[in-house]
């Protein structure tokens, strides 16, 4: 896989993807134990979200420069510009013809998706990602298992991570306040999940950039 869109727009985004697809293949890998997946679906499966994982923002690069590294808080105008970011990662994931596409597509539609039903963009007629509908969002298992896992990873980092604007929480407030939202914002089987997953991202954000390095020097 070559550079992502994210990747090529800036090189924090590039660094966000890359955990977030390893958080996401470390916790899938504790769900599917859970569920008893095969030993060679659970492998491959990992492998393919974790690709497909790392495509989650790829929209951003449709998003003005203006307001995606605008400083404060977006007006309402803004907030619904920067949510079109689902719908377009979609489609540009729709368009691709790799292994993790379809899976990519599913994971940018849906990753801002929560399981109260309270995130965004909701429903969508279109199968490949045109024309995604506003509304009320997505709740439980109407949301697929690659974005429920992957908006649960996603939220990990943002809070882990420093900005211009925030400082990192710890590690032990971002675990428990992922688990108080266990039932509301997120599947209370991934959040489960992720509590035996955490402690292993470290190793597996190493495993996953010496892979992305890999394929920079094959290609």
């Amino acid at each position: 896989m070559g550079a992502t869109a994210d990747e090529v727009a800036s090189p924090q985004l590039g660094r966000h993807v890359i955990r977030v697809g390893a958080y996401a293949a470390a916790i899938y890998r504790e769900w599917a134990v859970d569920h008893g997946v095969p030993s060679l679906t659970l492998v491959r499966w990992a492998l393919l979200l974790r690709r497909a994982a790392m495509q989650h923002d790829i929209g951003k690069a449709g998003i003005p420069a203006a307001i995606l590294n605008k400083r404060g808080g977006l007006t309402n105008e803004e907030q619904m510009v920067m949510r079109s970011h689902c719908r377009y990662g979609a489609a540009l994931c729709a368009a691709q013809h790799t292994p993790w596409s379809r899976l990519g597509r599913e994971v940018a539609l849906n990753h801002h998706e929560r399981w109260d039903g309270s995130g965004y963009p909701g429903a969508t007629e279109a199968a490949a990602g045109e024309g995604v509908g506003a509304g009320s969002g997505k709740r439980g298992t109407q949301i697929p298992l690659s974005a429920r896992i992957v908006g649960l990873a996603d939220v990990y980092d943002a809070l882990r991570t420093p900005r211009s604007y925030k400082h990192a929480w710890d590690e032990a407030r971002v675990v428990s306040y992922l688990r108080q939202e266990a039932g509301q914002l997120f599947d209370p089987q991934v959040v489960a999940a992720f509590g035996r997953a955490y402690r292993t991202f470290a190793a597996e954000v190493r495993a996953t950039m010496h892979a992305a390095d890999e394929r920079r020097i094959a290609t």
